[in-house]
């Protein structure tokens, strides 16, 4: 195990590597805006030194907790808990805008303001924090997606259990939350596949080609949070389902996703869901 600053001196050594490549390719590296963030469990962070220095040409890097990378704020711990926060702000903000216009407008174009300027905030890369958050922050965003669909349609989700939500919903063409989430992970998966996206995340996924049919091999983790990596669940809901239909379009697929959400939901359950 390396220490702390043989870390920092094999960083600085990669940064100014980078920086050669940038300036041989006629760019410049921003140094001014070049941060630094150490991504590690909470408990080893109390044991790091109070500062730690990262220079490259003379010029410290300053250590943050927080870095937005594409919209999404990424943490010092991968909790999510500052993205999940400008999350609920941003929605609550822009409900409140809307909220105070809606009247002007009849529940149709109230639905479509919904689904354009707060339901897209929720979805935005869910894929990629929703499972990762703690259960303390998954209950803030369903609050807050509660509080912008009574203030905007005005169902008191909070008094309704699962099944009442749902049919509440459901002349909307909406769903509750968990359920829009798990459908936002499906699609993401199918359309990984579909049009082979060649990135690193691809190529983790291991073919298992048989007589019989294609399939997926389901990594083998001992702890928790291996069973419940991204590639491991979608191993498994590709092989429970989504390969079936991995030539259908996007929007094909989508439809069936649609009309079949909840009893895919239900299929998929000891698979979806931790504990």
């Amino acid at each position: 195990s390396l220490n702390i600053d043989s870390v920092i001196q094999t960083l600085s050594e990669d940064i100014q590597t980078l920086k050669t490549w940038l300036e041989h390719n006629h760019l410049i590296l921003n140094l001014a805006k070049t941060n630094a963030l150490l991504m590690t469990h909470q408990s080893f962070l109390y044991s790091l030194p109070s500062i730690i220095h990262l220079t490259i040409n003379n010029f410290s890097i300053p250590f943050v907790r927080t870095v937005k990378v594409l919209g999404v704020l990424l943490d010092d711990t991968l909790n999510y808990t500052d993205h999940i926060t400008s999350i609920c702000a941003q929605v609550n903000s822009k409900t409140h805008l809307l909220r105070r216009n809606s009247y002007l407008f009849p529940i149709s174009f109230r639905i479509t303001l919904f689904k354009l300027f707060i339901l897209s905030r929720f979805n935005y890369c869910s894929t990629l924090f929703f499972r990762e958050a703690n259960s303390r922050d998954k209950t803030r965003l369903e609050k807050c997606f509660s509080k912008s669909i009574r203030k905007m349609i005005g169902i008191n989700l909070s008094a309704l259990n699962y099944d009442q939500q749902t049919s509440a919903l459901k002349s909307f063409s909406l769903v509750p939350l968990q359920i829009n989430y798990f459908k936002c992970f499906i699609i993401f998966v199918h359309s990984l596949f579909r049009y082979k996206i060649k990135s690193e995340l691809f190529y983790l996924f291991k073919p298992n080609q048989t007589r019989t049919r294609s399939s997926f091999v389901v990594p083998l983790f001992t702890s928790t949070l291996g069973k419940f990596s991204f590639v491991t669940i979608s191993s498994k809901l590709l092989n429970l389902f989504i390969f079936n239909h991995i030539n259908q379009s996007k929007k094909t697929f989508v439809t069936y996703l649609s009309n079949n959400i909840h009893k895919l939901h239900e299929k998929a359950r000891h698979i979806w869901e931790i504990g």
